[in-house]
């Protein structure tokens, strides 16, 4: 007879954990708590590998359920998220961050043009022709979400987005 966590897994109307489910359920369930916040945070397994100083190979069995306690606690200190709150009946799945993906191309333009200076100049500087610059901020303002705006505020807004997600800081990744 196997004894059932007494975190993880869906609750019955007393509050506690529902007994018709067994083990490998919850460690499923725990696996699957795993994947919903490394993709809430749009990170692939390789990257949540790294902050938590663990191979790939281990994030994808912790994923599948298959790992140790110690494991777990790696995982949770790479996402940033308290095992507790992660095994409670109290963890809502994450909302997906929005954050949005500029090449290092589009990256190079827009921190260039936070500079305010004119397309001629950014251009000249980015070595790229007036159009060019033109049509890269035209695609980062949508993908920034600030194309709507007047056209005197869109690039103050679009540095303020990219600064705000932390697109000058750290590499893109989008995998």
């Amino acid at each position: 007879m196997t004894v059932a966590p007494q975190l993880v897994g869906p609750s019955s109307s007393s509050g506690g954990p529902d007994p018709s489910l067994d083990v490998d359920e919850y460690l499923a369930d725990i696996g699957d708590r795993i994947r919903a916040e490394r993709q809430a945070r749009g990170w692939a397994e390789a990257t949540l590998a790294e902050r938590a100083g663990l191979d790939r190979a281990t994030v994808r069995r912790i994923q599948q359920g298959i790992g140790s306690l110690r494991v777990l606690l790696q995982v949770c200190s790479g996402l940033g998220v308290d095992a507790d709150y992660l095994l409670s009946p109290a963890w809502v799945m994450p909302r997906s961050d929005p954050r949005p993906h500029l090449s290092p191309t589009q990256v190079d333009v827009l921190r260039e043009a936070a500079s305010g200076a004119p397309l001629a100049d950014l251009a000249s500087a980015l070595s790229m022709t007036r159009s060019a610059v033109s049509s890269h901020l035209t695609r980062i303002y949508q993908q920034l979400g600030v194309a709507d705006l007047p056209r005197d505020q869109r690039r103050a807004a679009a540095v303020r987005t990219a600064m705000q997600y932390g697109l000058f800081s750290s590499p893109n990744r989008t995998s």
